[in-house]
């Protein structure tokens, strides 16, 4: 099997070159390309970077086959952020990981979906339009916002744009640090501040039509926002916090539950919105987040 391997800015140097045609056995994956490549060229070391098959963000298990073109891409900004809009399906996996090290003890995952039905109409699907040269400014100031906040590893911010289904993931983000309180914190803080200064519209279509999703005008102005935006908030000291809304029995915290009373809420533990004004975050202004697919946490620290 022939596939084209592209390299780019380190790893073109490392390899001395930006593009080859690597014969493989049938059925590999991208990790026996990478193999493949280091074997080929001693000094070129892909420990870290991304891989994307095809124009789209690939895993070390995405399968590949004849004629695939398989791209090796060096982490961006220093090597700690990973962020950008892609009409491609977005691989969680491949981001969670590039996030993960042995240094850090959490990597916190979230993933924002179609959800349908919505407000009690079916929705065909959504299709996401976005100002893209601001749009990618902005997501590199949220994450040095966010740097400003909590110590924290790799981060990844990426956004879907065109049509997206129900089930598809719009929005994906993944937030790696040596302890799970900052990376819980600051993947929150990351989704709050994307729904509001992200210059990306969404516009959904049912049966019966299709319409622009807008921000409430009662929540906040347009002006606001960029006053917001341009000024972020000083942090302040978490407040406890239990994720509101969420029925909690026996040994969760929150409101008692079937199981009898909970136990005290976690310290620092930031619940949907209640938790922005604690984090110095501004209120988000947009009303609940995209559906939730996952958010999850690999825990050590």
């Amino acid at each position: 099997m022939r596939v084209e391997v592209r390299l780019f800015a380190l790893y073109r140097e490392q390899a001395g070159k930006d593009r080859l045609f690597l014969e493989l056995p049938a059925g590999a994956r991208v990790k026996e390309a990478k193999e493949a490549l280091e074997r080929l060229f001693p000094g070129l070391r892909l420990e870290g970077g991304m891989a994307a098959v095809n124009q789209a963000l690939a895993g070390v298990e995405t399968p590949l086959k004849e004629g695939d073109e398989v791209a090796f891409l060096p982490p961006v900004s220093g090597g700690q952020d990973s962020y950008g809009l892609t009409r491609e399906a977005l691989d969680l996996g491949a981001l969670v990981a590039w996030a993960t090290a042995p240094e850090y003890g959490a990597v916190v995952s979230f993933l924002g979906t179609t959800r349908s039905p919505n407000r009690g109409e079916e929705v065909a699907h959504l299709e996401y339009e976005a100002y893209p040269e601001m749009a990618e400014k902005v997501m590199a100031e949220i994450l040095a916002e966010m740097r400003a906040r909590w110590p924290l590893g790799r981060i990844a911010l990426w956004h879907r744009l065109g049509r997206v289904d129900p089930g598809e993931a719009s929005i994906a983000i993944v937030v790696s640090a040596r302890h799970r309180k900052e990376a819980f914190a600051a993947c929150q803080y990351a989704i709050d501040r994307v729904k509001q200064v992200l210059p990306v519209w969404k516009k959904e279509y049912r049966r019966d039509g299709s319409f622009w999703v807008e921000a409430s005008p009662r929540r906040t102005s347009g002006f606001d926002l960029l006053r917001r935006h341009r000024r972020a908030p000083s942090p302040r000291p978490l407040r406890p916090t239990p994720p509101p809304g969420v029925p909690c029995g026996k040994g969760l915290p929150g409101r008692p539950g079937p199981g009898g009373p909970g136990p005290p809420p976690l310290r620092g533990f930031p619940g949907p919105f209640g938790e922005a004004e604690a984090l110095g975050a501004p209120s988000p202004p947009f009303g609940p987040p995209f559906g939730l697919r996952e958010a999850s946490a690999i825990m050590g620290g």
